[in-house]
């Protein structure tokens, strides 16, 4: 379940078509947006190039997945998760795609139910800038 803006669980999808996903934790300030893990991922070990992922989370440490300025973002909302998940790069970085709503099955029926209003939370904080790139 996520909850408002500046923090939430969330899902970080290796992309549209692989549902394969490891939970994390966005975290939204004046200035960031940031990513952390909350469980170990080989493919977003691989996709972040980090040799301590495994042992930083197992000893607690937190593990930052990305970090974007908020003045830099690249921010799509998707259909495809009913605007409850977004694609988010900065400029020339990896495009990560986090998903507010359980990614597939039951759970996001269950999402959408209870959730709608905390993801307008979210995406009034952090609004589609492809809308103004026309």
């Amino acid at each position: 379940m996520s909850t408002a803006p500046p923090k939430t669980k969330a899902y970080l999808l290796k992309s549209r078509g692989n549902s394969w996903w490891v939970n994390v934790e966005l975290e939204l300030t004046d200035t960031t947006l940031r990513c952390l893990a909350s469980e170990y991922s080989k493919w977003v070990e691989e996709e972040v190039g980090l040799t301590d992922y495994k042992a930083k989370l197992t000893s607690g440490e937190p593990v930052v997945i990305f970090e974007f300025r908020r003045d830099r973002l690249n921010i799509k909302w998707l259909r495809q998760f009913y605007r409850g998940g977004f694609e988010v790069s900065e400029v020339d970085s990896h495009k990560w795609l986090v998903a507010l709503t359980y990614p597939t099955g039951f759970g996001t029926l269950l999402d959408l139910m209870t959730d709608r209003a905390v993801w307008r939370k979210w995406r009034e904080a952090l609004p589609d800038t492809t809308k103004s790139k026309a």
